[in-house]
């Protein structure tokens, strides 16, 4: 599987939405990525995947912080 980076700058060469490369990529290697329809998420998902390592880790222990926070406040109500 291609490098993030390497995808991007296929991207921005061809004129291409991110997310588009990125499936072809995905297909590619024969993995199917699901479909996702809200564009908020897909700009998450997209952005997430241009992270370094550490900043990705960083991201999913504050993910899992909220997650967490929610699922409290939920069990109080």
């Amino acid at each position: 599987m291609p490098r993030a980076d390497t995808l991007a700058k296929l991207a921005r060469g061809l004129g291409l939405p991110l997310h588009s490369v990125q499936a072809a990529a995905l297909a590619s290697a024969g993995v199917v990525a699901p479909e996702v329809s809200e564009p908020d998420v897909s700009l998450l998902v997209e952005r997430y995947r241009a992270l370094s390592d550490d900043s990705k880790r960083n991201v999913s222990d504050f993910v899992a912080m909220l997650y967490q926070r929610e699922a409290r406040g939920a069990a109080n109500e």
